[in-house]
């Protein structure tokens, strides 16, 4: 049988109930080396031994002991190098002290593991929020080494921020920023209404227009962006029922001040950035769904993603059995 590689291309950075409102235009959280050298790979310190990295790809986990959602991947992590030991070498960065990240004891790491608390290798990668990881293959040319039947880019920035159609035998992107049989070979509508879903061979999507659709009557105040550039820590939880005023969130900029995310009007929360994350002023952060009685949809698929979800897999099937 066929063996598939696809390859999605995606920078998890909001939940995905925020859709065609992301953060129109903003720069990503790590520079963009698909298809690239990779920068000389330099650590401060090993905590575990150094390992050999000739002919082997490089799995990257940039985190922290602080950071929730890095702690949360570990366990999966252990899983990748002990899955794949053979052809793949994972290891974890930290910007903090050696000490500090032997000080944590759970989740265990049994990957590799150093720190850099200059942070060269987040400055090389342009890493500029964690958790955040990179695989680099043994050319440093990760996507080209894969050799994948079909590149997808979910990253929904509403730009083209580096995917090119000779990328794979199929490329797809979702939403606005590329055109079909140009950069990439098919685009697939990401916007509400009839054309939802529209699987486009020629042409692009329909343009974002940066405007937050209406919902219970609210449009722009449901939706939440940062005041300041800073380290983003949640303070409530996705399905909370939130006031008018409410704190959702902390925002800790470099000189130590502490900032309150605030919502402006009454509802559930349904859209939050992940904690730990390092946000740049005006970078939306949050959402909050007026209609309380939608308190289950926070944990269901939407019907937007089942259907732009639907026409990608058609595509890739499409591709798989021809």
């Amino acid at each position: 049988m066929m063996k598939l590689i696809v390859c999605i291309v995606m920078t998890l950075t909001l939940s995905n109930v925020f859709g065609q409102e992301s953060n129109n235009g903003k720069k990503l959280w790590a520079d963009s080396f698909l298809n690239k050298k990779a920068p000389e790979f330099v650590v401060e310190e090993w905590i575990s031994q150094q390992p050999k990295l000739k002919g082997k790809f490089i799995l990257i986990d940039f985190w922290a002991t602080w950071c929730g959602p890095c702690r949360k991947a570990i366990p999966e992590l252990n899983e990748f190098a002990k899955k794949f030991g053979k052809k793949l070498v994972v290891i974890g960065i930290s910007d903090e002290t050696a000490e500090k990240v032997k000080e944590m004891k759970d989740p265990n790491i049994e990957y590799y593991s150093a720190v850099d608390t200059k942070g060269v290798m987040k400055k090389a990668l342009g890493v500029k929020g964690i958790p955040h990881v990179i695989l680099i293959d043994p050319k440093g040319v990760s996507i080209g080494a894969l050799k994948p039947a079909v590149v997808i880019d979910a990253i929904l920035a509403k730009r083209n921020l580096g995917t090119r159609r000779d990328m794979a035998p199929l490329t797809i992107a979702l939403g606005p920023g590329f055109t079909a049989g140009e950069d990439v070979d098919v685009v697939v509508e990401t916007k509400r209404g009839h054309r939802l879903g529209r699987i486009i061979r020629e042409g692009a999507a329909i343009p974002n227009t940066g405007i937050p659709g209406v919902i219970g009557g609210y449009g722009a105040e449901r939706v939440i962006h940062a005041q300041a550039a800073g380290i983003f820590k949640n303070v409530r939880v996705i399905g909370d029922i939130v006031e008018a005023g409410d704190t959702i969130a902390e925002i800790w900029q470099e000189d130590g001040t502490k900032l309150l995310v605030q919502t402006q009007i009454t509802g559930i929360l349904r859209g939050l950035l992940r904690d730990g994350y390092r946000v740049t002023e005006h970078f939306k952060v949050a959402d909050v769904d007026p209609r309380k009685e939608e308190l289950s949809n926070c944990f269901l698929i939407s019907d937007k993603a089942r259907c732009i979800a639907g026409s990608v897999l058609e595509l890739v099937c499409a591709q798989l059995w021809k």
